[in-house]
């Protein structure tokens, strides 16, 4: 069994961050003690006491034995090192680093990890150890451990990273990228590392099905078709913000002299204390981390009991308040609407409720206004901070409004809103496709079955 979330980050306050592993953990061992077999994956594996006991030097890891799976499959199996170079990555010396594009493009990690393609490097350096090739698959080798991207320039590889290198007369690039990209999950080194790691001997060792060269091209030709109608839809996502055009002819009002209120978040006296917070409670208790670009994300929250939010007012929300980021992430902005799960949210500090006076603005059309260039500019010029960009409510009173009459709004709120949906059918697109995709692997993997002790 493999526990790797608890429900709380490892910070001294032990804040609950939405991952908790426990109940999983907990229904695969009352399974087990039903007689139930564990489904194999990341989490639990089952293996008998004779293999336990094969080896001199007995060990509980699970990921020690994932060997033992063995493959049902029409093609071949081989193992990467029969078809692949790898390489293992290196970090140059600290002094050889710049941000100014000198030297080679250096990736440490999977931080500029896309769906596919490797992203810009954020650093560089002039003594390259270990270098990745144009056509590589590189590999996150390092928590997390399997995440794959294509290279397609020439990389320095830090530690984070193993570069793999397909024999062209063996094995097409695409095709091994798609089958590493779906064995991700079941990825795992087996050395004893304090933190999740995998080393090139283990990475050479990972098996896989290996169909004639032409079959795998033909494989590839759908896969990828498939791929980049997701990326597509993906962009459409990534990309879409409302756009407002502003007639000249509308008042404009700064924020202090509109037809809304601004509540700034619990601060001071009005911040709960420690023993407050729990995983449950009366009032879900908002942080910047939960107001993401176009809505509200609830990975991660935590939460204050019913005697104290008697106490404690200030910051609480009501339906169709807007929600805005004023520290950090500055910009992002959520509506409190009928799609949020929780009847009673709080906010922290580093954010602001904008309450709109709906006889003269919209919520909704206050909401997109503050999503378009028009606003975000305005943000932007009166931002201050470095290490933590922050826009004070001293700042945020001076950005200007322009207010149409409401026939107007509620016309451009409608248009919006039409947009909205033609752009989250995307996500729908995505799923059918990523649908796809896994069944196209499954055909290519054929039928697994646990290998007899």
């Amino acid at each position: 069994m493999k526990v790797e979330n608890d429900g709380f980050d490892l910070g001294a306050q032990r804040r609950p961050n939405g991952k908790n592993d426990l109940p999983e953990a907990l229904r695969i061992l009352d399974g087990h003690k039903k007689g139930q077999k564990a489904q194999e994956g990341k989490m639990a594996l089952t293996i008998s006491r004779k293999r336990l006991l094969e080896s001199g030097d007995i060990n509980l890891s699970g990921d020690r034995y994932r060997a033992a799976v063995a493959v049902r499959s029409k093609w071949p199996m081989v193992k990467l090192g029969e078809v692949c170079e790898v390489i293992s990555g290196q970090s140059p010396d600290g002094v050889t680093y710049n941000d100014r594009g000198e030297g080679m493009p250096f990736h440490q990690g999977k931080t500029e990890f896309t769906d596919c393609v490797l992203g810009p490097a954020r650093s560089w350096t002039t003594a390259p150890a270990r270098i990745a090739e144009p056509h590589d698959i590189v590999m996150s080798v390092r928590a997390p451990v399997g995440p794959v991207n294509l290279v397609t320039q020439k990389i320095c590889i830090g530690r984070g990273l193993a570069a793999i290198r397909p024999m062209n007369s063996k094995i097409d690039e695409l095709f091994l990228f798609f089958i590493l990209r779906g064995m991700e999950d079941f990825i795992t080194g087996s050395h004893g590392a304090a933190f999740a790691s995998i080393n090139r001997k283990e990475i050479e060792a990972i098996e896989i099905p290996l169909p004639p060269l032409e079959i795998q091209r033909q494989m590839v030709a759908e896969l990828d078709g498939y791929r980049k109608v997701i990326e597509g839809a993906r962009q459409v996502i990534a990309n879409y913000k409302p756009t407002i055009k502003i007639d000249p002819e509308w008042p404009r009002v700064k924020c202090a002299e509109a037809p809304i209120e601004i509540i700034d978040g619990d601060r001071g006296l009005n911040y709960p204390s420690k023993e407050d917070f729990s995983k449950s409670g009366h009032c879900l208790f908002l942080n910047t981390g939960n107001v993401r670009e176009n809505g509200f994300k609830f990975e991660e929250f935590q939460f204050i009991g019913k005697e104290k939010d008697a106490a404690l007012r200030k910051g609480k929300l009501k339906r169709d308040d807007i929600v805005l980021t004023t520290r950090g992430t500055v910009g992002n902005v959520a509506i409190y609407d009928q799609d949020v799960p929780f009847e009673n949210i709080r906010i922290n500090s580093g954010m602001v409720i904008i309450r709109a006076d709906g006889a003269k603005i919209m919520s909704s059309f206050l909401y997109n206004l503050i999503q378009t260039d028009f606003t975000q500019r305005q943000f932007q010029q009166i931002t201050s901070g470095c290490a933590q960009p922050q826009l004070p409510i001293r700042s945020l009173v001076e950005v200007e409004i322009p207010i149409p009459p409401l026939g107007i709004q509620r016309q451009i709120v409608a248009e919006i809103e039409a947009e909205r949906a033609m752009v989250e059918a995307n996500r729908k697109l995505i799923e059918v496709f990523e649908k796809k995709i896994q069944e196209k692997l499954a055909e290519i993997w054929g039928e697994e079955e646990s290998a007899k002790a």
